[in-house]
């Protein structure tokens, strides 16, 4: 009998934590092709309609600042629709915002659905660890870890795919918009998942953090930290592809490029701050890959034609720790 009881609660533990790291993969892999795709393709677009390159920052800036507002209006949509309808509704604006991108044609339109889509990016990257946490409990590092590899798996496969997207249905918009069928994909995944991930209470009040928090320097220290962080890599997101176009690089490789430096933060995002978790100070953990981001940064500033791969390597490693 206790055998039985065993075997059965090992079922009913193992196989939901399964299917919670594969659904937070899945939603993960929406969260940067809507940006990463851009940078490869900027040719193409400059060549079919009039946009100039402050409005190409744009597809890249603001998706970034609507995360950061996301982050304090999350929770309040959160209370008036409920956490998973959220998520369900930011996946749906996600898909809308590729897909125009199809039909849609001017640079009004890719501004605009840059927005839509840092919109629902927002919401659900202050929702969605929530959830994961309920429901993994002890286990949310290792969910954690994987959610947050598909998320830059994404912006890899986003980046190295488009000139090939593009090549093959003789469209940029095409490439940009074929990420609106794995949105929906994930959406149907989503509302089809049953109790797997049920929500929190939303009316559930938490402490009042604004006087415990905003007035501690340490806070604003981790903001300024993890802002310029995201800065560095919003930089290298948006500009690396085309900063080797304008070198004489094909679409392709300039593509490869970027896929190249995400595929090394999925490795160094999974190896790096499990290192860190195992020293009490962890700042030596963390200088050491901020030295190189300095020094990979420094390598594409005065050599960029000179083998690139190391610079990348280096500003790669301290990304994915600031991520985690």
């Amino acid at each position: 009998m206790h055998t039985t009881l065993t075997s059965s609660s090992s079922r009913q533990q193992g196989f939901p934590l399964r299917r919670v790291i594969l659904l937070a993969m899945l939603i993960g892999l929406n969260l940067r092709p809507s940006m990463a795709a851009i940078g490869p393709l900027v040719e193409r677009i400059q060549a079919d309609i009039p946009i100039s390159y402050s409005q190409l920052a744009l597809l890249t800036t603001l998706p970034v600042l609507a995360m950061g507002a996301g982050c304090f209006l999350a929770m309040t949509l959160a209370r008036h629709l409920g956490q998973n309808r959220l998520i369900g509704g930011s996946l749906l604006l996600i898909a809308l915002a590729d897909g125009l991108r199809l039909v849609g044609h001017g640079s009004a339109i890719l501004l605009i659905t840059a927005l839509v889509a840092g919109i629902g990016i927002a919401c659900i990257q202050a929702l969605l660890p929530t959830l994961i946490k309920h429901q993994a409990e002890q286990r949310t590092p290792l969910v954690m870890g994987w959610y947050i590899a598909s998320i830059m798996g994404g912006a890899a496969l986003a980046a190295t795919s488009a000139p090939t997207m593009a090549e093959l249905t003789g469209s940029w918009q095409a490439a940009l918009s074929s990420w609106a069928l794995v949105a929906l994909a994930a959406l149907l995944v989503w509302n089809n998942r049953g109790q797997l991930l049920p929500a929190i209470d939303s009316k559930t009040k938490g402490p009042d953090l604004r006087t415990s928090l905003y007035r501690q320097p340490r806070v604003w220290t981790l903001a300024v930290f993890f802002g310029l962080s995201a800065a560095g890599y919003a930089c290298v997101l948006a500009w690396l592809p085309p900063y080797y176009i304008a070198l004489g690089w094909a679409e392709s490789a300039a593509g490869l490029l970027l896929g190249y430096l995400t595929a090394i933060e999925v490795v160094a995002g999974l190896i790096l701050p499990s290192l860190a978790q195992r020293r009490l100070d962890r700042r030596p953990v963390l200088m050491l890959p901020l030295g190189c981001a300095l020094a990979g940064f420094l390598w594409l500033w005065q050599a960029p034609t000179v083998a690139p791969w190391p610079s990348l390597l280096c500003w790669a490693s301290a990304s994915a720790v600031c991520s985690r």
